[in-house]
């Protein structure tokens, strides 16, 4: 293997036409990461994204919470063989926050699914070649809404709280074989998602903890690059 593709670093971001992901693309790829951005429904998003970051990231458009057809990522994946891979869980279902006797059960069901069942999903393309490589990372994206949680977002803190299980075993399970793996807290963000919020909801929230998607894309980036983030798949508040 030469030194040029073993020193190659690739970021594997999923949702990345939204608000914090696509910050993330464009971070990474200052970084000096190959950024691979996973979206699902925006093409139009994506192709402008693409165009900003140039020849530094590869969009594609991915299901990650089906098994049906994932032979575009493999495919790049096996391209960028023996690469260092840093797994970004950052995509998430949209949602309106509401209390508790108001959901539907599919709510739950629909949350779980993007955050977790398709961190799972994407995570297990990518760890076989982690494994292999002796290195690598996963980030699991979560919320300061999960802990304590804030009213009206029991779905979303119980999909956000089986996240940070997942990069904890991660941590216990791979870390002796070089694998870091971590979660992120960010506060309250200016999002695509949140601007679909009613101003009323937008106003009850506690926004003491706010942060722009780029300041925590930006801490993401420093802690995936920080030899020491991830040795005991600690959860970070950004």
């Amino acid at each position: 293997m030469s030194d040029r593709i073993r020193d190659k670093k690739v970021a594997v971001i999923s949702g990345a036409t939204g608000g914090l992901g696509s910050e993330l693309c464009r971070e990474f790829v200052r970084g000096g990461f190959e950024v691979v951005g996973l979206y699902l429904r925006n093409d139009a998003a994506a192709a402008e994204l693409q165009r900003d970051l140039g020849a530094g990231a590869v969009l594609l458009r991915q299901d990650i919470t089906v098994e049906d057809d994932w032979r575009g990522l493999e495919v790049l994946l096996k391209e960028r063989s023996g690469s260092e891979f840093t797994v970004i869980a950052n995509a998430s279902a949209q949602f309106i926050p509401k209390p508790f006797h108001l959901l539907d059960p599919a709510d739950f069901e629909e949350l779980y699914r993007v955050n977790v069942v398709g961190a799972v999903r994407l995570l297990g393309k990518v760890l076989p070649r982690m494994i292999r490589g002796k290195r690598g990372r996963f980030v699991g994206v979560l919320s300061s809404a999960m802990e304590p949680p804030s009213k009206g977002f029991a779905a979303y803190a119980a999909a956000k709280s089986a996240l940070r299980s997942l990069t904890r075993s991660i941590s216990l399970e791979y870390g002796e074989r070089g694998i870091r793996s971590f979660s992120v807290s960010p506060g309250f963000m200016e999002t695509p998602l949140t601007d679909r919020w009613s101003d009323h909801l937008r106003a009850s929230l506690d926004r003491k903890e706010s942060r722009e998607p780029s300041e925590v894309a930006r801490r993401i980036c420093e802690l995936v690059n920080d030899p020491d983030a991830g040795l005991k798949g600690e959860d970070h508040r950004v």
